[in-house]
């Protein structure tokens, strides 16, 4: 081979070479800049580990701190569990307890109940057991009544032959037998009077308490308790004592009309009268009590007592005002209940009762002091049927 053929031979593989070594030149830039890319990733990917590193570092402090709480929260519940056990136990024993004072309350209760039930069979009985002799010392006084009377008569007839001094001391006598007698025949109407109200408490609370009702004339039956009010008055206000009240009857519905109700005819003259007997017992001497009558409706008595309009059902009114001492402002509030009294005379009854029977018949009683300040009056309110 000559020289010209061994060096483009040479050229040859030098430029083969030299292209070898630009490729590899090449794929080892490629593959620079492939691993300077992968470099940054980890790099980035380094970083990162490390912050969540940090991150994780932070957490486990946190959750150790937590830990620690979470175990100082357990200890704390356990000591609460062991507190509440203690108490359940407490609560268990106080139960029972409980359970032993609540029987013994409720066997209390029946002893009571059994003792009160025995009281009113006891002052049942004994009210009639004491109307009996008061009716009978009621009875036989007013027959002596009599019989002294006619003795005076008798003796005003022959006293004309008699002499002056025989004349004074027979008259004197006769004086202190009249006043004994009133005194017995008072009293005995007082205390005939106390053993029916007796009777009507225990049937009340007992709910013994029956109606009778029938339709009557309300102003007949209210001038009939007139009656008997002015009869009392002169049977158990004698001598100083009388008081000369005045009673007068006013009707809102004019002379000619009448108010019809149904209701007990006997327990509504009782109420009448206990009103007119409690008038009394606070008028001084020569008052006036004045008893009235109108016809209204419940839901409007009701609003004038609120100052609003209103209508229903057709009502009885009936006012008892006197001008008396009034209502003592203490006892006002509890002025309807039982032994609700300032007065020295009864026991309180009358009003209780009355307010009873009325409620009784779906009705309603109050009591007011006069505007004036003169006296009170006392009403109560009654469904009544078209005149």
């Amino acid at each position: 081979m000559s020289v010209s053929e061994q060096e483009s031979a040479a050229l040859n593989v030098l430029k083969l070479r030299t292209e070898e070594l630009t490729l590899k030149t090449e794929e080892l830039k490629q593959t620079s800049i492939s691993l300077l890319i992968s470099n940054n990733a980890l790099k980035s990917e380094e970083e990162q580990l490390a912050r969540l590193h940090a991150e994780l570092f932070d957490s486990n402090h946190e959750l150790a701190s937590v830990n620690k709480q979470v175990s100082e929260t357990n200890k704390k519940f356990a000591r609460t569990n062991i507190r509440f056990a203690q108490v359940n136990e407490e609560l268990s024993e106080a139960n029972k307890e409980l359970a032993r004072v609540n029987k013994e309350l409720a066997l209390a209760n029946e002893q009571i109940n059994a003792h009160e039930q025995e009281t009113k069979d006891f002052i049942s009985i004994a009210a009639h057991e004491f109307r009996t002799p008061t009716q009978s010392i009621l009875g036989y006084s007013e027959l002596l009544q009599n019989m002294f009377k006619e003795e005076v008569q008798k003796e005003a007839i022959r006293g004309e032959d008699s002499n002056s001094n025989s004349d004074c001391r027979q008259h004197v006598i006769q004086n202190q037998k009249d006043m004994a007698l009133d005194a017995i025949v008072r009293n005995a109407h007082r205390l005939e009077r106390l053993a029916k109200d007796i009777l009507d408490v225990t049937k009340i609370e007992g709910m013994r308490l029956t109606l009778h009702k029938e339709c009557f004339s309300l102003n007949e039956k209210i001038r009939n308790a007139i009656a008997d009010a002015t009869s009392i008055q002169m049977t158990e206000y004698t001598g100083n004592d009388n008081k000369n009240i005045k009673i007068k009857f006013e009707s809102e519905e004019g002379r000619g009309n009448d108010i019809f109700i149904e209701a007990d005819r006997t327990m509504i003259q009782q109420v009448i009268l206990n009103l007119l007997r409690n008038a009394i017992k606070y008028v001084k001497e020569g008052g006036i009590i004045t008893i009235m009558t109108q016809v209204s409706t419940q839901k409007k008595v009701e609003a004038d007592a609120r100052k609003k309009e209103g209508e229903g059902e057709r009502a009885a009114v009936v006012k008892v005002k006197d001008n008396g001492s009034g209502i003592d402002t203490r006892i006002l509030p509890r002025l309807f209940t039982k032994f609700a009294t300032t007065s020295l005379e009864g026991v309180g009854l009358g009003l209780y009762i009355s307010k009873r029977i009325v409620e009784a018949h779906d009705g309603r009683i109050w009591a007011e002091n006069n505007s004036n300040g003169k006296g009170a009056t006392f009403a109560f309110v009654l469904p009544c049927l078209v005149n």
